[in-house]
């Protein structure tokens, strides 16, 4: 299994101690961690949907190492049966509380600190982020969210850098900027000349 992780970081390096659940950037519907591409689906995802997204990042190649206690949910079965081990109620039913729509999103937060309680890392599988895409239910919102498979670990003493992949584009710095104008003037003195 091939794991990436793309960052802004031109020196990388993990620090264990480091919170990455606590200090990462917060996206609601997916768990805050470090994140990781699990056979370059991540980046096949970003073709056609967001090319620019790896512009000034770098990606890096990573071994998990020892054994990470990770919950891999490879449906949505799976994850709903997660949510209600849990949380102690079912994520896609209208109850007491109000529509799973709201009951869920005013529980994600509590979802992933249990979450990250109980295990080192979450690996979302292909066929679960597919399975429930469009079955309008709060676990279709959750997987949804996911794009592709990948693996957001929280505990990083099970993972290692094992080489920087990705190089920065060369920048090259005998470009001289051209007028359009001129650059037509000139193909057309060519022609000219070949005449």
């Amino acid at each position: 299994m091939k794991l990436t992780h793309w960052s802004a970081d031109k020196k990388l390096k993990l620090d264990h101690k480091y919170d990455y659940y606590k200090n990462s950037r917060r996206m609601h519907m997916k768990p805050s961690g470090f994140w990781l591409s699990v056979n370059d689906d991540w980046e096949d995802w970003l073709v056609g949907n967001w090319d620019v997204w790896k512009e000034d990042k770098i990606q890096y190649e990573l071994e998990m190492i020892g054994k990470p206690n990770l919950i891999i949910l490879e449906s949505g079965d799976d994850f709903r049966k997660l949510w209600k081990e849990l949380m102690g109620w079912e994520c896609d039913t209208t109850n007491a509380k109000g529509s799973w729509m709201t009951i869920g999103l005013s529980h994600i937060d509590d979802f992933h600190n249990k979450l990250k309680e109980k295990y080192d890392g979450i690996f979302m599988k292909s066929s679960c982020v597919w399975s429930d895409r469009f079955s309008c239910t709060f676990t279709s919102m959750y997987v949804y969210g996911w794009d592709c498979e990948s693996i957001c670990i929280w505990n990083t003493k099970f993972v290692k850098i094992k080489e920087r992949v990705y190089k920065e584009k060369p920048v090259n710095n005998n470009m001289k900027k051209t007028n359009t104008k001129q650059v037509k003037k000139e193909d057309n003195k060519k022609e000219n000349d070949n005449i």
